[in-house]
C-alpha cells in the first residue's frame, strides 16, 4: 500500500496524445482490459512520445530516464476493440525528477479509464550517476504538439 497519494493534477495541454485499440489478448477473464495490458500500452504510449521528439527513454541527450514508481487510479473498464485515446503531459520537473502523467479516455464510451502518474528520475550512464533533466526533456514539456496512431 502506497504512504501518500500520488498527484494527479494535470497540465493544461498535453505534450503528446496517441490511439490504441484494445485487443484480444489484452482483455482478461472477466472481459474487460487487464491491468497489466493497460500498464503495456501506457509503456508503448511513454514510447512513442519520446520517439515523437527524436528520442528514446535511454537517451535523451545522452541521458536515460528510469521509472521510479508507478501510480495506477483505474475509473472504468474498457472492452475489446474500444480505442482508446492517451495524453502525456510533463509535469514536476526538480532536480533529478519529473513526473510523467497519462489520462486514459475511452474514446467509445467518452469516459476516462485511468489515470497514471509516473516518476521518473534522470540517469548518466557514462558518469554512472543521476543528473538534472536534460534542456531537449524540459523543451518536449512545454511542447503542445499531437500525434495520433493505433496499435491493431
Amino acid at each position: 500500500m502506497f504512504d501518500k497519494k500520488e498527484n494527479f493534477d494535470f497540465p493544461d495541454n498535453a505534450s503528446f496524445v496517441t490511439r490504441m485499440n484494445v485487443r484480444i489478448n489484452d482483455v482478461n477473464y472477466a472481459n474487460h482490459l487487464d491491468y497489466s495490458a493497460l500498464l503495456e500500452m501506457v509503456g508503448n504510449a511513454r514510447s512513442q512520445f519520446f520517439r515523437h521528439y527524436g528520442c528514446t527513454e535511454i537517451d535523451i541527450e545522452g541521458v536515460g530516464g528510469i521509472v521510479k514508481k508507478i501510480y495506477v487510479d483505474y475509473l472504468d473498464e474498457a472492452s475489446f476493440n474500444d480505442e482508446l485515446e492517451f495524453k502525456v503531459f510533463v509535469s514536476d520537473i526538480k532536480g533529478v525528477k519529473a513526473n510523467l502523467l497519462f489520462l486514459i479516455t475511452n474514446l467509445k464510451k467518452a469516459k476516462e479509464v485511468a489515470r497514471v502518474a509516473m516518476n521518473f528520475v534522470f540517469f548518466d550512464a557514462k558518469k554512472g550517476k543521476l543528473c538534472s533533466a536534460p534542456e531537449k526533456f524540459i523543451h518536449m514539456a512545454n511542447s503542445h504538439q499531437e500525434l495520433i496512431e493505433l496499435r491493431n
